[in-house]
């Protein structure tokens, strides 16, 4: 399938940019930090700060030794805090999101950013059972034209979506497709 070639061409590139930010550039920065003034040196740990951020943002370590919902759950409460949205994860012992999968990744990571962009929301509740992630927040009812991108996005990801609105609560039902999963991945 050429479309997931592309995207792991891409998710390489973000990977070796991740890679840049964090590992060169913040530690050539952390170097430079020690030989500057106080104020100085406080910029310069913003950047560093900022840079690291970035860097999870293009190509979270997590994805690769945690999997998907580890490192979405990471990504999200960064992005909750930067906009002042709480975000609180509740989630069973046993389910399949743990596993390696960039394009699941990505699909959640422009779920949460659509979430977020919308405003109107303090709280997002977020509800991870077997194959089945559910995003729960209130907002006001108003429709989208990303979520067309989003529920194009979830087919090529492999996951199934749908959104229910009742009054003024919204939710996101996302479901992984029937396949090679093993339910035990994060069963303890």
């Amino acid at each position: 399938m050429p479309d997931v070639s592309i995207h792991n061409f891409y998710e390489q590139l973000l990977e070796e940019a991740s890679f840049d930010l964090h590992e060169r550039y913040s530690q050539l920065l952390t170097g430079l930090k020690w030989k500057m003034d106080e104020e100085d040196a406080s910029l310069i740990s913003y950047i560093i700060e900022d840079m690291r951020e970035r860097s999870s943002y293009y190509s979270p370590v997590s994805l690769r030794k945690l999997g998907v919902y580890r490192a979405w759950k990471t990504y999200a409460n960064q992005l909750g805090k930067r906009n002042g949205i709480r975000i609180i994860f509740e989630e069973t012992s046993c389910h399949v999101w743990n596993e390696d999968n960039p394009i699941i990744f990505r699909f959640l990571q422009k779920l949460i950013q659509f979430v977020v962009s919308e405003g109107g929301t303090e709280e997002i509740r977020v509800f991870v059972e077997g194959n089945s992630l559910l995003l729960l927040y209130e907002k006001e009812s108003q429709r989208s034209m990303k979520e067309d991108f989003l529920k194009k996005f979830a087919v090529f990801a492999g996951v199934g979506v749908s959104v229910q609105e009742k009054e003024s609560t919204v939710a996101w039902i996302v479901k992984r497709e029937e396949g090679p999963h093993d339910f035990n991945t994060n069963c303890g």
